[in-house]
């Protein structure tokens, strides 16, 4: 019984955290959001404009990187319509937010406290390191963290469940399709899962 409730606790009380943790990241990042350079984001950002407008990706606009950014990007404008350049840059780092948080909470799930650390650390302090703008290098941290913890957890442990390789198959695309230098980081970990 107590297992189990230890268990619970570790499972569900940082899901509990997660929420006032993002409500205070909101409010320290999003004041921010004019602060910002045109590095990768913005190419990324264009040609989700173009791809939007019907221009097909690498035959009609050049894009030097993998092509989930641009999709990613057209998603976004399609589905919220930003009205100016600070609407356009908003909607994309709010975005950003919703997609860590969704990976944080799956990872919580997943591997329960001792992953709340990583957390507490990647997310006050990825704003210097551009953690907090439109790059893949920002995104694709989420996936292999979650591939790094199910190799912890299978040598640790070797308890993995089908879901398990399933959500690895689908994480390591993710990062091949986001991210050319971290290609061989996630094809690595997936083989020795």
């Amino acid at each position: 019984m107590k297992a189990t409730y230890y268990k619970l606790i570790s499972r569900f009380l940082p899901l509990l955290l997660l929420l006032p943790i993002y409500v205070i990241l909101y409010k320290i990042y999003i004041p921010k959001v004019n602060a910002f350079g045109c590095f990768d984001d913005c190419f990324s950002i264009v040609a989700g404009y173009f791809i939007t407008n019907g221009k097909r990706l690498y035959s009609e606009i050049f894009f030097n990187h993998q092509p989930l950014m641009a999709y990613f990007s057209s998603f976004i404008q399609t589905k919220f319509h930003p009205i100016n350049i600070y609407d356009l840059v908003l909607t994309h780092r709010q975005s950003i937010m919703a997609f860590s948080f969704a990976m944080n909470t799956l990872i919580v799930l997943r591997f329960g406290l001792p992953m709340f650390g990583f957390i507490f650390l990647y997310e006050f302090s990825k704003f210097y390191v551009f953690g907090d703008r439109f790059l893949a290098e920002g995104i694709i941290v989420y996936p292999l963290i979650y591939m790094v913890g199910l190799v912890w957890q299978k040598y640790t442990s070797g308890k993995l469940y089908w879901y398990d390789y399933l959500s690895s198959s689908v994480f390591a695309w993710f990062v091949i399709f986001m991210r050319e230098p971290y290609i061989p980081t996630a094809i690595f970990l997936y083989i020795i899962l």
